[in-house]
Formats: structure tokens, sequence, C-alpha cells
């Protein structure tokens, strides 16, 4: 952190900082963490150093210390102007919330991320951003909320042409609509137009279903795409499966020879 200290340039130094704050949370030195989101100078910078922090905090459950983050950033993140900024921000405050199981606090910030991110003028960009508070609004069992949104995140997903944008932001819709609603995770999963990408989030909402759902799910990804999206998790269910389907499948391919 020393070296960082000494650039003189603040908005490189802050990016250098908020690198240290996310590489230190990820290794588990927290206290490194802290240490180098406290040294950010700029306001808006250290808020989402620490909005950042007090969720990766909570997962690993320290959960009196993410609060105490969250807490410090709360002020700053709703002042922030930037609308993008100022919903990931509050999303990530709601996420800490809801790993520390307090979910009357997490959803606030939940609702007040979503009025951000409706103000964001990119639709691609609002529709991503509000399939990622879609999980926030399920960590924090607010299910009204995430029906309303997956109703619009799933009209706007459908218009996205770039298929790997389409798959991320149907992705992370599924996996939050999975939490209260099965057919709505399914139905996002399956409008996904991509057939392997269809399959490979399919194959992870399995990972988590329970078996009936799940074998139901791994039944779709198979018919969506090429079975090998889908191996690593029907591995997990249903293993004998994955030796026919392999013995099958080399029956009726080719095998190349060496010229």
């Amino acid at each position: 952190m020393a070296a960082a200290l000494t650039i003189t340039y603040p908005d490189r130094r802050a990016q250098v900082l908020g690198d240290l704050v996310r590489a230190s949370a990820e290794a588990g030195d927290l206290d490194r963490a802290e240490a180098a989101a406290r040294a950010i100078s700029d306001p808006d910078r250290r808020a989402r150093a620490r909005a950042g922090l007090a969720r990766v905090v909570a997962e690993v459950g320290d959960l009196d210390r993410a609060m105490a983050l969250a807490e410090q950033a709360m002020v700053p993140a709703q002042a922030i102007i930037d609308p993008d900024c100022r919903a990931e921000m509050l999303g990530d405050l709601a996420r800490a919330a809801a790993a520390a199981r307090d979910l009357d606090r997490a959803r606030a910030p939940v609702e007040q991320a979503i009025a951000s991110a409706q103000a964001i003028t990119s639709q691609s960009r609002r529709t991503e951003v509000l399939a990622e508070l879609a999980q926030a609004a399920a960590a924090a069992g607010d299910l009204d909320r995430l029906r309303a949104l997956a109703e619009q995140v799933m009209a706007a997903a459908l218009a996205i042409t770039e298929p790997g944008r389409q798959a991320q932001v149907l992705g992370h819709l599924a996996a939050a609509a999975a939490t209260g609603d099965q057919s709505q995770a399914e139905a996002a999963a399956r409008a996904i137009s991509d057939p392997d990408r269809q399959a490979r989030v399919l194959a992870e909402l399995a990972k988590k279903a329970e078996p009936s759902w799940a074998r139901s799910l791994i039944a779709r990804a198979l018919m969506a795409g090429h079975w090998l999206a889908s191996a690593d998790v029907l591995v997990q269910i249903d293993p004998a499966a994955v030796i026919n389907i392999a013995d099958e499948y080399l029956s009726v391919t080719p095998l190349s020879r060496p010229s």
C-alpha cells in the first residue's frame, strides 16, 4: 500500500487503492482491505470501496465489521450523482445487509438502488444493472419487487442482440428468480437465444435446485445445447447418464485419423 500512496495523480491513486481493496478482501486480509479503503482520498471512491468491501466481509461472516462499513458508506452512496455508480453501491450495501441476515435493513437500499438504475439513460446498461439488482432483491427476500423487476428485465433482455450480453442479463435474472419463482427462473433461462449459453444457464440453475427440478433443468439443457455445456452438473446429478451419453456420442461421431 505504501507504493500506492506515493502516486501523485489522484484518480490513478484511487484506482490502485480500490484494486488493492478488492485483492486484499479476496485474499482474506480484511484489515489491509479496510486500511486501503480508508486511504482513498476521494469521498465517492472511498464510499464505493467500502460498499463493495462490506458485501465481501458479510459473506465471510464478519457481520459487525460489515455493518460498520455499510454505515460508513450509506450516506455518501445516497449522495452520488451518477445513477449507475449509485445503484451499484446501494446494491452492494443491500447484499451486505442480506448476508448479515438483516433483511429489513437490506430492503431500503434495494429500493433506492432500483430507483437509481431506472435513471440510467442507456437501455442496455439499465437492463444489465436491473438484472444484477434482481439478485439483491432476492437476497433481501423482497419477492414482490423481484417479480416486478423480472418482468421489466425480461422484456428488455429480449431486445438485446449481442448473445453474450443477453445471456449474462438473463442468467442474472434466472439466478435471482430461482429463489422465489421456479417458472420465472426457467423462462428467463430458456429465453436466451444462444443454445449453448442457454444450456449453461439451465445447468447453473440445476446446481442449486431440488432434485426433481434439477433433473428437469438438465433435460432441457441437454435439448438446448451441446451436452458438454451441462456435463459438469449432470455428473453431480446422474453420473451414470454422463457415461451413457459419452458412449453414445463416441459411437456416432467419427474419430479423426492422423494423415
